[in-house]
């Protein structure tokens, strides 16, 4: 199973890729160029996108529009994730 995971933060990619390591037999691709990503997933054509829904430029509604207006990919499972810093 191919999993791609788009975040502007690459902590955020490292921090769910390794939520997701331990599971046998995941490819895990992380962009942090939301552009990149959604050219690279309509080539490739993973199984399961995880996107970050606040990102500068091209945020993940976008993203998950640009995927959604692809007749190949409009029923590719997408999850929206968002991480909020906590400050003092």
């Amino acid at each position: 199973m191919r999993i791609v995971i788009i975040d502007d933060q690459k902590l955020n990619i490292a921090i769910l890729e390794a939520s997701l390591r331990g599971e046998p037999g995941l490819q895990i691709i992380g962009f942090d160029q939301p552009e990149a990503a959604v050219a690279w997933i309509k080539a490739e054509r993973p199984d399961l996108v995880f996107v970050d829904y606040d990102m500068p430029g091209m945020d993940g509604l976008q993203v998950v529009a640009a995927l959604r207006s692809d007749t190949n990919l409009d029923e590719m499972p997408v999850v929206m994730v968002s991480g909020v810093e906590m400050r003092d």
